[in-house]
């Protein structure tokens, strides 16, 4: 979904309409709320990411930050059959392009940053036992007031039955997502390392992404969003989006997309794309 605004909330709804299957290491999934790669405004020499040393202990120069880098954000849960975790990923996409993961020397997860909280795996993705409910991952910028020595946080809060209901945590804007943030993406995908998710024929799921200009933050378990005009300009963005293959992460699953809905009223505060999505 792209926005004409830098937009501070990305939102991806996903519901199992079915009992799917992977053909492939059962129950290893990830769901994903992806950023677009833009400037990264904190990058400069060996900031956020120092240079590594490579296999034969040599310092490897493109496993360091530099200014001009891209940055990524990922905001995603992610589950296999041994447990659960709830992480926001902050990217340096320059030197995770440059080292190839783990690529170059056999350095290791170079430009790659977590914050992450381990979670139960209450119940499977799929199975007898599965529960058919929808799940939420959103995240969104929120900065101090002015005046204040803090940057700004990168927010994610997750509904996820198979773990037991509403999450959250926050990890710090490290590579400057803040008024950068223009594209929304994700799914229901491979659970990490470029990894597919394999679904069955009986497979379907409805997406719901959405895009808004600020929210006022809510409490679980109301779970509502409620848009709101942004406190540092008085004149909310018009926000306007598309349907497109905007996909940067490397994970992936074998679902073909129905035709998109795009709802995005003129001058409104939030967008939204719904789809369903089929195993072929």
């Amino acid at each position: 979904m792209n926005l004409t605004n830098a937009t501070t909330v990305g939102e991806f709804d996903i519901t199992p309409a079915t009992n799917p299957h992977p053909a492939v290491t059962s129950n290893a999934f990830s769901i994903q709320n992806n950023t677009n790669v833009f400037p990264c405004t904190t990058c400069r020499d060996e900031y956020p990411f120092a240079a590594q040393a490579g296999k034969d202990g040599a310092i490897v120069a493109a496993s360091a930050s530099r200014a001009g880098d891209q940055g990524w954000v990922q905001f995603a849960y992610q589950a296999d059959p041994t447990g659960a975790r709830l992480c926001v990923w902050n990217i340096d996409a320059t030197v995770a392009s440059a080292t190839a993961y783990p690529g170059i020397d056999g350095v290791q997860d170079a430009g790659y940053n977590s914050t992450c909280i381990a979670l139960p795996t209450l119940w499977p993705l799929t199975g007898k036992d599965t529960i058919i409910l929808p799940s939420e991952i959103t995240g969104w910028v929120t900065c101090p007031a002015a005046g204040s020595n803090q940057g700004c946080f990168l927010s994610l809060i997750a509904l996820m039955p198979w773990s037991g209901g509403w999450l959250n945590i926050v990890a710090y804007d490290t590579m400057g997502l803040a008024s950068q943030w223009a594209n929304v993406s994700g799914g229901l995908i491979g659970e990490g390392g470029g990894s597919t998710a394999f679904f069955t024929t009986n497979a379907q799921v409805a997406n719901v992404l959405r895009g808004y200009s600020c929210v006022e933050p809510y409490t679980p378990p109301l779970g509502v969003l409620t848009p709101i005009t942004c406190p540092v300009n008085p004149v909310a963005p018009q926000l306007s989006g598309e349907a497109d293959n905007y996909y940067p992460t490397a994970e992936s699953n074998n679902l073909k997309s129905g035709p998109a809905t795009l709802t995005c009223p003129p001058f409104s505060f939030s967008c939204s794309i719904s789809f369903t999505a089929t195993a072929p």
